[in-house]
């Protein structure tokens, strides 16, 4: 029985057999290291970009949220923060990169911060309209995952009609 490591086997044919399984063990280890660097990457961008205290949004709505994050910060050069408060909001200040949409469901609460360039492109009605009544009939259906995602709708709406002018 010939093993593949014998020091009998007959000349660089076995050796470079055993360099090309060497090299293919490489590759499919750094492959695999990457891949996991990659998820470890989501997981952290979750924490950071998406914070939900009610565990409301399930992974899927978690993961549309990030990705609309980064077509708005490609596209706009503005990422999306949320967060969703089991109890009462805390007041944030504007960050001149990020929007942060902060809802509290069980109190009915909205606070967005915009980034002040922002805020000083969009119409004044429609900044109003998202923090002080969008979100109303979401929250009284119970219905905020729907509302938010309503809000983003409305906000790409509200961009891209900057970006034609």
């Amino acid at each position: 029985m010939m093993s593949f490591f014998s020091r009998n086997a007959s000349s660089g044919q076995s050796s470079s057999f055993t360099l090309l399984i060497v090299a293919l063990l490489l590759l499919g280890g750094g492959y695999l290291l990457l891949s996991n660097s990659g998820r470890s990457m989501d997981t952290i961008m979750f924490r950071h970009l998406v914070t939900d205290e009610t565990e409301t949004l399930t992974e899927e709505q978690q993961r549309e949220i990030i990705y609309y994050s980064n077509v708005l910060s490609q596209r706009f050069g503005f990422g999306l923060r949320v967060k969703i408060y089991e109890h009462g909001l805390d007041r944030v200040e504007p960050d001149p990169r990020i929007i942060y949409i902060g809802l509290s469901p069980v109190h009915e609460q909205v606070n967005i911060a915009w980034p002040p360039v922002l805020k000083k492109a969009l119409p004044e009605n429609f900044l109003f309209d998202l923090e002080h009544k969008h979100f109303q009939a979401y929250f009284e259906q119970d219905d905020w995952p729907q509302g938010l995602f309503s809000a983003m709708r409305r906000l790409d709406r509200e961009l891209i009609k900057i970006e034609r002018e």
